[in-house]
């Protein structure tokens, strides 16, 4: 198995369990740092008529219940919701599910979900998983605004 190593967290890719075919990426927690993964920050603002819901830290099965509800607050604000991940170091599956429900969610009720990411790392995630393609991705927040 090759380890990965980016800043504060460390990842392990292994072979997934579908015949092999393909990789993911596993946090390597170690002991002591267990109280990290719930290392999780989240503000809103409201600018513009949207609401904007920023994110730092991990999103993964520990977090990604508090991203949900964060999410579900601010579509019950109405308008425009646009969540900010570039300040997220590493999201896993059961956060991306969460994002799928909330995009779901905002299509099925005429209303704007909108990304920003801006780590490589991240958007090739959204890539390898087609998601770049569902979403509407933008680099900052005031493009994300912007946009028609």
């Amino acid at each position: 198995m090759a380890l990965l190593t980016r800043p504060r967290t460390r990842y392990r890719a292994v072979q997934h369990a579908l015949g092999g075919r393909g990789w993911i990426l596993k946090r390597v927690v170690s002991p002591g740092d267990e109280g990290e993964r719930l290392s999780l920050s989240i503000s809103k603002d409201a600018l513009d008529g949207a609401v904007v819901i920023h994110v730092k830290g991990d999103l993964d099965v520990y977090t990604a219940p508090r991203l949900k509800e964060a999410l579900d607050e601010g579509a019950a604000a109405g308008g425009s919701l646009i969540l900010d991940l570039s300040e997220v170091d590493f999201i896993d599956s059961t956060a991306l599910a969460v994002l799928v429900g909330t995009l779901q969610e905002a299509q099925s009720s005429d209303r704007i979900f909108r990304l920003v990411v801006d780590d490589p790392f991240l958007l090739k995630i959204f890539h390898i998983t087609g998601f770049d393609g569902m979403f509407s991705i933008f680099p900052q927040v005031e493009d994300a605004l912007s946009a028609n």
